[in-house]
């Protein structure tokens, strides 16, 4: 879908605890994990808790490859440069148009779908 294996832009969230910014990505529940064969991510309240580097297969699987800061909302713009950059303009515009049309809903069955082998 998006023609490379890089998700731009692609986030987690900060908050500030007990007088500490904590990082985590609420991202995937245990049934993903499991179904794309990496452990579930603990999280403790206290300490970071972002993707995982490897699967159980001890392969790797995620890396972030670059930090583009914090920031109190999404930089929507930044975002849609950043995807026309390393997306192409047109697929873009047609991941926009569809977004748009849906009414904001998602088109996809992220459940459905089968984890991509590496």
């Amino acid at each position: 879908m998006m023609g490379t294996d890089l998700f731009v832009y692609h986030g987690f969230t900060e908050f500030y605890l007990d007088g500490k910014w904590v990082m985590a990505t609420p991202a995937f529940n245990k049934e993903l994990c499991l179904k794309h064969k990496v452990a579930p991510l603990e999280f403790n309240g206290r300490e970071d808790s972002i993707f995982q580097p490897y699967n159980l297969e001890e392969r790797k699987f995620m890396e972030y490859v670059a930090y583009h800061g914090s920031f109190s909302d999404i930089p929507v713009a930044r975002i849609v440069k950043a995807w026309e950059e390393a997306y192409g303009a047109d697929r873009v515009r047609l991941w926009i148009g569809a977004f748009e049309q849906s009414g904001g809903k998602s088109t996809r069955e992220f459940f459905n779908e089968e984890p991509l082998e590496s």
